[in-house]
Formats: C-alpha cells, structure tokens, sequence
C-alpha cells in the first residue's frame, strides 16, 4: 500500500463524476479509482467516454460509463435515478462538467448563456438534490464542485 492509500482508502466506495471524460474530471476519477473506488463518468460524448472507461480500465480501475448531457436536467435527473437503481449507491459525486463558450461579450447568446446556467449551476443543484439524501440515510458521502479559472480569473472573450 502506498502513503496515498494509507491515508485516503476508498475501497466499496462508489464515485460518479460528470465531465469524467477528459480533463479534470477523468484525472479525479484516474485519483478516486487508484485508491478504490468504483467510478462511473457521465459525459455527453460517447467516444471519449470510452476512450476515458478504456483508459481506467488499464489501470485496474472498475469503471462504467453513462452517455448523458447533464445540461439537460430532465436527462441528468432520470440519469440519477437510473443509477440509484443499478448501482444502489453513490457516495461521492464530482461535479466537473464544463464548457468554455469563448465569445465576445456583446455576441454571447441567450442559448450560450443558458447552456452556462444549466451546465455549470443547475445540474451540479439537482445532481447533488439527487444524491445527497442517500448520502446523509448512508452517514457518509462527498460533494466535490469543480469550476474554472474563468469563475475568479478575467480572459479574453
């Protein structure tokens, strides 16, 4: 056992992470799953996420993955409730989904502004609406929000 195990053992833990197909949110799964957790990652493209659940797999990681825009809160709310049935549990859920709409201000739609909202605000409210009262009937559980430079950062566009 490594320090890290030693110290952070999540073995019969379950992780879901959205945006867990690249990025931030396939190197906390890659981090989860190295100390023993079970991963799901959501994301909206099919390809990487079986690149990414390839990827975990190699490196011994109990991984499955769910096509989902959790933008869509219709859809990432039925998604939850799919893997409560299924897998009966979620003890961590990482909020890691992203998109970086790079537009002049003056030209951001309304369409873009409400992919934002729903994106970054609304699905990580009714993901955590939808999981944390197992959480709490369990005694255990982790919320982690993940959010960009760009929340405390100015960049161009």
């Amino acid at each position: 056992m490594n320090r890290i195990q030693s110290l952070f053992d999540l073995k019969g833990k379950h992780a879901l992470i959205t945006g867990g197909n690249s990025g931030i949110g396939e190197a906390m799964a890659l981090a989860l799953g190295r100390v023993g957790a079970r991963v799901t990652l959501v994301a909206r493209r099919a390809d990487a996420l079986a690149v990414a659940q390839i990827n975990l797999r190699a490196e011994g990681i109990a991984c499955d993955v769910i096509d989902c825009d959790v933008a869509q809160i219709p859809a990432a709310q039925n998604m939850a409730e799919s893997v409560l049935i299924s897998q009966k549990r979620v003890d961590i859920l990482v909020n890691a989904a992203g998109v970086n709409l790079r537009e002049p201000f003056e030209a951001v739609s309304e369409e873009a502004f409400d992919t934002h909202i729903a994106l970054h605000l609304k699905a990580p409210f009714f993901l955590t609406q939808a999981f944390a009262p197992m959480m709490k009937e369990n005694g255990w559980g982790r919320i982690i929000n993940l959010a960009s430079m760009q929340s405390y950062r100015a960049f161009a566009n």
